[in-house]
């Protein structure tokens, strides 16, 4: 009958040893599907960061490509009228 007591508690404790690794054996399993998550979110974050940022330069360079075209036809054109304006003192 003394020993009954000391069985019960050594089974109560194998019980609670087994809850704790049960229960910690889940939180490590929805840690890791935090953590993969987590990681799958910023992964598409930087990815979307990064996709946005080269249309940015795309358009950035397209702009500049705009700009240097209009520059170099300005130029032409102020070339030219100044040719035209030089024959045109020849000639008078």
């Amino acid at each position: 009958m003394h020993m009954q007591p000391q069985f019960f508690e050594i089974y109560r404790a194998g019980l609670k040893s087994a809850a704790d690794m049960m229960s910690a054996s889940l939180q490590t399993r929805f840690t890791g599907a935090q953590l993969e998550r987590t990681v799958d979110f910023w992964s598409r974050m930087w990815r979307a960061a990064g996709d946005s940022q080269v249309a940015i330069i795309g358009q950035a360079q397209a702009q500049l490509g705009q700009v240097h075209s209009t520059v170099r036809d300005t130029t032409y054109q102020q070339q030219q009228e100044q040719q035209r304006k030089h024959q045109e003192r020849k000639s008078a």
